[in-house]
């Protein structure tokens, strides 16, 4: 099933540079990384790469990226934004909720654990609720015979803050900006779930595409 039109999203692969990391992080999980989020160095150095090497990547890559990504979110031609991420199945060494079971799927609008935004600016609790719906209705057609804690929370581990908010708020405002983090495990459990995961992604975008306050 094709996405719909006019839904900003973006899914960048990470290993060479994380635009969703600060720029100023050198020691670890940064925008150009020097350890994965379990700590493990990803280069021979305990410093990773050279400082001109690593803002060269910063130039050439990361701020051009994230200056056209700020035009698209503003653009008018841009009705709704989604980011979309996977997490790790349970909490990595340096986060909040470390060594603990992460859900199926996050909703994160910067809110709390209810799906209340911080920002009226950010997707409204309605909409999480009625993606909620699109997930329970279908994970029916999911293998998830691993540990998992629930199938859905709101903005645990993550509450989205971190994408959300590079942003003016104003750009954002009707666009019902939200992300959506993706358990892993369901993946590496069973790769067969790639075809009815990406289903339930589609299903969200369109829901997020139609969506429209009452």
């Amino acid at each position: 099933m094709p996405a719909a039109p006019h839904v900003l999203r973006f899914m960048i692969w990470r290993a060479h540079a994380d635009p969703n990391r600060p720029c100023d992080d050198i020691d670890a999980d940064g925008t150009v990384k020097t350890l994965t989020s379990q700590g493990v160095k990803i280069y021979q150095s305990d410093r990773g790469l050279p400082a001109q090497a690593r803002q060269q990547v910063i130039d050439r890559y990361i701020q051009p990226h994230r200056r056209r990504l700020a035009e698209l979110v503003a653009s008018p031609a841009i009705e709704k934004v989604v980011f979309c991420h996977t997490m790790p199945g349970i909490g990595t060494r340096g986060a909040e909720d470390k060594g603990e079971l992460r859900p199926l799927f996050m909703f994160g609008n910067d809110g709390d654990a209810d799906g209340t935004p911080s920002n009226q600016c950010f997707a409204e609790r309605a909409l999480l609720l009625t993606l909620s719906e699109i997930v329970e209705t279908s994970v029916g057609d999911l293998d998830v015979d691993f540990n998992f804690c629930d199938v859905i929370r709101y903005n645990h581990p993550y509450t989205g803050g971190n994408s959300l908010n590079r942003f003016d708020p104003q750009a954002l405002r009707g666009k019902q900006p939200l992300t959506i983090e993706i358990n892993r495990d369901l993946i590496l459990h069973n790769p067969d779930n790639i075809a009815p995961t990406r289903a339930i992604v589609n299903r969200l975008v369109l829901a997020l595409a139609q969506w429209r306050r009452d």
